[in-house]
């Protein structure tokens, strides 16, 4: 399934403002780096926008609607980067 442009950016955008909460050593020069490769990642889009049911509300009414659901999204969303920085070799683990 092919997730709109738009609807990536809406929740990229939203969740990086959280940037409180974000795992030891992810900056913003690497989440641009990661960016293009998440951005192509079906799988990663398919659990925020599908299986949280992104597709259908911005982040705000998520959170508004459903608090529990919409942490749980955000943390499957730092998650999934933070694997994926490490996987993409952005973060190195000794």
């Amino acid at each position: 399934m092919r997730y709109s442009d738009e609807k990536k950016e809406e929740y990229w955008g939203h969740f990086l403002k959280l940037k409180n909460y974000w795992q030891y050593r992810v900056t913003l020069r690497r989440l641009e780096k990661i960016k293009p490769i998440i951005w192509n990642d079906s799988d990663f889009w398919w659990d925020i926008l599908l299986r949280h049911s992104g597709c259908d509300k911005t982040p705000e009414e998520m959170l508004e609607e459903n608090k529990e659901i919409y942490e749980h999204c955000f943390g499957n969303f730092a998650g999934m980067v933070y694997e994926s920085l490490i996987t993409n070799r952005i973060i190195k683990i000794k």
